[in-house]
Order: structure tokens, then sequence, then C-alpha cells
């Protein structure tokens, strides 16, 4: 019995356990938008694998949005 468990485990067990599911996500968009409000109403971020980035070019929201990486922020 206790050989069949020692055998189970071992073959149970793979390297391709450790890999992350790959959703083909290559960016996140965040941020916050406030309506009433003076001065700069809209901060919004994208983040990848490689970068943080800020929208400067847009001040409000207003319905539709693309994403205008402005500045890069450093490491």
């Amino acid at each position: 019995m206790s050989l069949f468990l020692v055998f189970f485990l071992l073959l149970s067990c793979s390297n391709d356990d450790d890999r992350g599911p790959d959703n083909g996500i290559e960016s996140l968009v965040f941020g916050s938008f406030a309506g009433e409000c003076f001065g700069n109403c809209f901060d919004v971020f994208r983040i990848d694998a490689s970068k943080l980035e800020e929208d400067r070019v847009v001040d409000f929201f207003s319905g539709d949005y693309n994403f205008r990486g402005s500045f890069t922020f450093s490491n």
C-alpha cells in the first residue's frame, strides 16, 4: 500500500502546474473620475508587463474612451 502511495505522489506532480493561465490580456487600464469638480477630474493609468503610464491628456470622461499614454513612470 505504501509503495502505491509513493508511486502515486511521484507521478501526480509535474512542472506544468507552475504556469499561470494564458488569458491573452496585455495591459490593464484603471482609474477614477468625478463630476462637478474643478481641475483634473479624471485620473487613468495603464499598466503592462514593462511600464506604468498615465493619461494626462483627457481631463474629463464623456463616454467612449481611448487611452492616450502621455506620461510614463520610471522604474
